[in-house]
């Protein structure tokens, strides 16, 4: 058997046992050195598995819940159409299984003790649009209330420490939570009671 047909046939042999492996569900330990490229060949392999986009994103979102845009992104790493993602992405917008509103006011709930900017930078990060991350923040107490419940939380755990340190302190807070310095300022104001002022 010439060389060129002997490697010819390891190859299809390592193809087989590999296919029939992956069937079983089990596992193949391979060098490292090859791994890298065999999980490439897999992932591009991905649109050859006849799946659509939309069953795709099923999968995808059977997993974590994801906004449009990091399902629209993690498709198109994968290789769909983008005709074919948008398509996928209205159906299931339609069908109530994604919603850009729905992620925004988890975030918000999730981080209703961190200042505006802090929660609005959460929501791009996911991909929100500019109208979501709008509305979802006008539904939510106002920022210095939150701002206020904040400075209370804190202030327990500066207790011994003189005027200025806990100033500081709490300014440093209160700014790295996301809160604008025009509501931090207004919050300093009522050091040391922090507490909401009656109209």
């Amino acid at each position: 058997m010439c060389e060129v047909t002997y490697v010819a046939v390891l190859i299809l042999a390592f193809n087989f046992f590999r296919d029939s492996t992956d069937n079983l569900g089990l596992q193949v330990k391979m060098p490292t050195k090859n791994r890298n490229v065999y999980h490439a060949n897999r992932k591009g392999r991905r649109k050859t598995e006849n799946k659509s986009a939309l069953q795709r994103s099923l999968d995808l979102l059977n997993y974590k819940s994801r906004s449009s845009a990091e399902l629209k992104k993690r498709l198109l790493e994968e290789e769909f159409d983008a005709e074919e993602i948008d398509s996928a992405i209205r159906r299931l917008q339609e069908l109530h299984l994604i919603s850009d509103e729905a992620i925004s006011a988890m975030l918000a709930r999730k981080y209703a003790h961190k200042g505006n900017r802090f929660i609005e930078q959460k929501m791009k990060l996911r991909g929100i649009e500019l109208p979501h991350r709008e509305s979802v923040l006008e539904t939510m107490a106002d920022e210095f209330s939150r701002a206020i419940y904040a400075a209370q939380k804190k202030i327990g755990s500066l207790k011994g420490k003189d005027d200025s340190h806990i100033r500081q302190k709490m300014y440093r807070f209160l700014a790295s939570s996301g809160f604008g310095s025009e509501v931090i300022g207004k919050v300093m104001r009522h050091y040391p009671a922090f507490e909401i002022p009656e109209e």
